[in-house]
């Protein structure tokens, strides 16, 4: 068996409210967040995350942030951020030639069904809830896949 140091951490959530004059929401929401960093009104909303992992390293008693320690990829499902958002493109007759997202992590899986005459007993062949055959690659702006992260 192998040792791991592992640091966990949550989240306590603390709330305040703020009246703001803004030309438009983005600034009222900028004025906000600044007026937030000088203010001593906060209030706990008792309300806190998960348990998420923020590092973890091979080893006992390993210094997580130190420059020596070589920190492992953690599964998204376990990170503060979560797994994020899941797209499912559908190619039949094209190509996929960039993907493109805005707005935090996504993963993305894309299914192509020109297979042609590919063997469907290979495992590359995968089969949708139609029983169509297709193969399919993942793609993510942030999320490592579940074989890198093991």
């Amino acid at each position: 068996m192998q040792n791991f140091t592992i640091q966990l951490a949550f989240a306590e959530y603390h709330t305040r409210t703020q009246t703001v004059e803004g030309a438009s929401l983005i600034d009222a929401l900028q004025k906000a967040i600044n007026a937030s960093y000088d203010a001593d009104d906060w209030v706990s909303s008792e309300i806190t995350s998960s348990v998420f992992v923020e590092a973890a390293a091979e080893g006992k008693d390993v210094d997580l942030w130190s420059e020596s320690a070589r920190q492992l990829d953690i599964p998204a499902s376990l990170t503060e951020r979560g797994e994020g958002s899941y797209a499912i493109v559908t190619l039949s007759g094209g190509m996929v030639r960039n993907v493109e997202t805005q707005n935090g992590p996504i993963r993305i899986e894309i299914r192509d069904y020109d297979i042609g005459q590919a063997d469907t007993e290979s495992p590359y062949i995968q089969t949708d809830e139609r029983g169509k055959h297709y193969i399919a690659s993942e793609w993510s702006n942030v999320i490592p896949t579940p074989e890198a992260a093991e």
